[in-house]
């Protein structure tokens, strides 16, 4: 029942699928989604899976942008493993993601967390917006229990419909923020169990499982490296847009 993109089964499912529309309380999205690579794993023949290549995407953004959505999204499996800032092949696609017209980019693959910006962009067609980057939301369920590794974020963010037609930013940013979560491995019985644990939840005593000493020791650094590194949560980063 989810609606996916970016690896269809043969090349009539890409044609008719090439570019997710979804239409959710009077907003109309675009979404696309590309990856570095494959892992190694030959892509079956007759299959597809969308790669990052300038032509495929400048393709793509061109058609989403003729469909004219409220906002086009634009997600990318790239990236370093590991870095906590966004490397120069991050910077060098996000760019390129929004010279082309896109509205936001979020991304994953370095399994940490990395800052998130809201920006604003002159693009390609002359447009000068608001841009939501989001390049790395770290890892959600993992077995990586190194520091950094161990967890990631619920990323928010509210798209609110721009009243003025007139103008290039249809939908502005409100209550951009995120929520840590942490990856709890439970090995005590004969099979592990695993937990994403809402770190400021499990902080103020809003849930019923409790944590060894050690491993709630691991999971406050981590929630203590992520406020030093994003700033703390819940918090917008951007200030509302003035009316227009």
């Amino acid at each position: 029942g989810f609606a996916h993109l970016g690896s269809y089964r043969s090349m009539k499912d890409y044609s008719a699928r090439r570019i997710l529309q979804i239409q959710r309380n009077g907003l109309r999205l675009a979404l696309l989604n590309y990856t570095y690579g494959t892992n190694g794993i030959r892509v079956p023949q007759g299959t597809v899976v969308n790669l990052i290549k300038a032509r495929t995407i400048a393709e793509d953004l061109a058609a989403a942008r003729k469909l004219k959505p409220d906002a086009i999204i634009v997600l990318y499996h790239y990236g370093g493993e590991y870095l906590r800032k966004p490397d120069k092949y991050q910077i060098k696609w996000t760019d390129f993601a929004l010279e082309h017209g896109a509205d936001i980019v979020l991304g994953g693959h370095p399994h940490v967390l990395q800052p998130f910006e809201v920006r604003t962009v002159r693009d390609r067609y002359d447009d000068v917006k608001d841009r939501l980057i989001v390049c790395s939301l770290g890892n959600f369920v993992s077995n990586q229990q190194r520091r950094f590794t161990d967890g990631g974020m619920a990323f928010h963010f509210d798209l609110v419909k721009n009243p003025d037609d007139e103008s290039p930013q249809r939908v502005r940013f409100e209550n951009v923020r995120y929520d840590p979560v942490w990856v709890y491995v439970d090995r005590t019985g004969p099979r592990r169990q695993y937990y994403v644990l809402p770190v400021e939840e499990y902080l103020a005593n809003d849930r019923d499982i409790k944590l060894p000493e050690s491993a709630f020791v691991r999971m406050k650094r981590f929630h203590d490296d992520t406020s030093t590194h994003l700033a703390p949560s819940r918090k917008a980063v951007a200030p509302p847009a003035p009316d227009r």
